[in-house]
């Protein structure tokens, strides 16, 4: 091993050789194929600890980073998890919110249709009454509280349930003539017997636009219902309200009587929409 150390030691030193300080590393092999040395400059081996502890340190802040950029990363997505709680928690308050305010308005139209005589529509005339058909998103509570009022609106306006209780003696369309003497007579709407003197009461919101006597009629209420609808009740014995006056669903406007054309105690009762008398037992057979 000297002989070897002395050898080297004594190599001359060639131009173009670096001029660092080199130690040499021999890995003594008896394979034949490794004979070539390895150097390592000697500034390694003098200042390894600090080398080292340089790569110690390097790798620490690396590591050190990653973990700090880690606790932040999580850091993040429980600020996230929390504040997307709080958001789901704002949101299911408002959802209460909005559902106990449908809920209510809901409410108020049941009681409407009720207060109609309105409980089940069946299928054959569901087309008479509003159905809440609406574009806008329902979460809009000042938006849905509008539509809702023109909706309750509308079906306050519209002439469903009878004007009172009694029996339907003569139905709309074509009839006998109550008076003798034979032949058919075009009758426009319901003659509804009842008691001389029961109350009659609209069957709709609206405005009275005649209070009088006229013709066949005898003592006569047309009340109007917006641009769509209007009423006649016809015979009255009195009648209780004005022209120009407004009326609610269920005012008595009148007491049954025989005035006019008549042959008995009744109320004669039509529905006019859009111009056109139409069958108002349709409205009337809404259970």
């Amino acid at each position: 091993m000297k002989k070897i150390l002395d050898f080297f030691a004594k190599l001359p030193l060639q131009k173009g050789v670096s001029l660092v300080r080199k130690t040499t590393v021999i890995f003594i092999n008896t394979d034949p194929r490794f004979k070539k040395p390895i150097l390592i400059p000697t500034f390694f081996l003098e200042y390894w600890k600090f080398i080292s502890a340089g790569v110690l340190l390097f790798l620490g802040l690396g590591v050190y980073t990653f973990v700090l950029i880690t606790k932040m990363y999580f850091m993040e997505q429980q600020n996230e998890i929390l504040a997307q709680n709080e958001r789901n928690k704002t949101f299911s308050q408002q959802l209460s919110r909005q559902y106990d305010f449908i809920t209510r308005q809901i409410t108020e139209v049941n009681k409407l249709l009720v207060s109609k005589g309105i409980q089940k529509p069946n299928q054959k005339n569901a087309d008479i009454i509003p159905t809440i058909s609406s574009p806008f998103d329902m979460g809009d509570n000042r938006q849905f509280e509008e539509y809702i009022e023109e909706f309750k609106q509308e079906i306050a306006n519209t002439p469903v349930g009878s004007p009172l209780e009694g029996t339907i003696t003569s139905s709309f369309g074509f009839r006998s003539n109550p008076f003798g003497g034979g032949g058919r007579e075009s009758h426009k709407g319901l003659d509804i017997s009842a008691p001389y003197g029961r109350p009659v009461k609209c069957t709709a919101e609206g405005k009275v636009v005649f209070a009088g006597y006229r013709g066949d009629y005898g003592n006569l209420v047309i009340i109007s219902h917006g641009e769509e609808y209007q009423t006649y009740y016809g015979h009255l014995s009195q009648i209780l309200v004005k022209e120009g006056q407004e009326v609610k669903v269920s005012t008595f406007i009148g007491k049954v009587g025989s005035t006019g054309r008549s042959t008995g105690p009744h109320l004669h009762y039509e529905i006019i929409r859009n111009n056109k008398k139409i069958n108002p037992k349709t409205f009337i057979n809404l259970n």
